[in-house]
C-alpha cells in the first residue's frame, strides 16, 4: 500500500470526475424495486446452497483495464493497493467494525441492524461474539425468510423484520440493545429526520454508524470528488449536523475512515441518547 502524491491525486481526481459526469444510479425510495429484486435473487440462491459466500453482495466490478482500479481512500487521501476489493473488505468489515463493536457494545446486548441487507453483519458478529441476539431490519420482501434461513443454518438467534427507513413504524424490541448501520443510511440522502426520531424514540444503549458523512470532507482535490459523487448519487447529507445540533444526543466518536475510490463510505460515528 502507498499514498499517492499530489500530482497523482490530481490525475485520479480528474479521471473520477469524468466518470461521475457519465452518471450513476440515484438513491432514494424509487430504488426499492431494484433492491427487492436483487436481494430476493440472492436469498433464493442462499436457500439452495446454504453457502455464506452467496450472501456477500456482488456489485459491478471495475474493468481490469481500468488504470485506477486499485485506488482506495483513507481519511482524505488516495491509496494504491494490490487488490482493492479484498483490502477494502478487510479494512472495513474485519478491522474497524469489529474493533468498534468490542469497544462500545456489551456482549449481553441485542443488536438491531437498520438496513441489514443480506445479514452480512450478523455472520461476522456470530463468529466473534459466539452467542448473539440479532434483529435485522430491511425494506425488501425477503428479509424475514432470509433471517429464518440463516438462523436455521447457524443456530444463532437471528431474525429479520421488514422495515422501511423512509417510513419507520413501531416494532417490539428487547429491553437492552444497540443500533448499528453500515452503508444503509447513505441511501437516505437528506431524508433522514424520520429515522433519527425513530432511533431516539426506541432508546438504544448506543448507536454505531459506518456511513459516509458528507460534512467531514474538506476542500482538497481528493475530497472534492467525494462531494461531487455524493451529490450525484443523492447520498447521505445533513445527518451529522442533525446529530451535533440535537441536545438529546451525546456524540462519543467521529472518525473518518476508508472507502472506495469515489467516497469514504465507512466513517465511524458513535452516539447515544441522553
Amino acid at each position: 500500500m502507498r499514498y499517492l502524491n499530489r500530482k497523482e491525486e490530481i490525475k485520479v481526481s480528474s479521471f473520477l470526475l469524468d466518470k461521475i459526469e457519465e452518471g450513476f444510479s440515484v438513491s432514494g425510495p424509487e430504488r426499492w424495486k431494484d433492491w427487492n429484486q436483487g436481494w430476493g435473487e440472492v436469498t433464493h440462491d442462499y436457500k439452495e446452497t446454504k453457502c455464506f459466500s452467496d450472501l456477500i453482495p456482488v456489485f459491478p466490478t471495475i474493468s481490469p483495464k481500468d488504470k485506477y482500479r486499485n485506488i482506495l481512500r483513507d481519511r482524505g487521501r488516495f491509496i494504491e493497493v494490490e487488490d482493492s476489493a479484498k483490502e477494502y473488505h478487510d479494512a472495513s468489515v474485519f478491522g474497524r467494525k469489529e474493533n468498534a463493536f468490542y469497544e462500545y457494545v456489551s456482549p449481553d446486548w441485542s443488536w438491531v441492524d437498520i438496513g441489514c441487507g443480506l445479514f452480512v453483519n450478523s455472520m461476522g458478529l456470530a463468529r466473534e461474539f459466539k452467542k448473539i441476539n440479532y434483529i435485522g431490519l430491511d425494506w425488501v420482501d425477503s428479509v424475514e425468510s432470509l433471517g429464518k434461513e440463516i438462523a436455521k443454518n447457524t443456530g444463532e438467534n437471528i431474525y429479520g423484520i421488514k422495515f422501511d427507513m423512509f417510513h419507520p413504524h413501531h416494532i417490539s424490541l428487547p429491553k437492552t440493545f444497540c443500533v448499528i448501520t453500515s452503508g444503509s443510511m447513505e441511501q437516505l440522502g437528506t431524508n433522514h429526520s424520520k429515522i433519527l426520531k425513530w432511533i431516539l424514540d426506541i432508546k438504544p444503549k448506543i448507536v454505531i454508524h459506518f456511513e459516509p458523512m458528507y460534512e467531514l470532507y474538506s476542500n482538497s482535490v481528493v475530497d472534492f470528488t467525494a462531494k461531487q459523487y455524493s451529490k450525484a448519487r443523492n447520498y447521505l447529507r445533513g445527518y451529522l449536523p442533525a446529530l451535533q445540533g440535537n441536545n438529546n444526543i451525546e456524540i462519543i466518536k467521529v472518525e473518518r475512515g476508508v472507502g472506495c475510490r469515489y467516497h469514504e463510505g465507512e466513517t465511524l460515528v458513535v452516539w447515544r441518547p441522553r
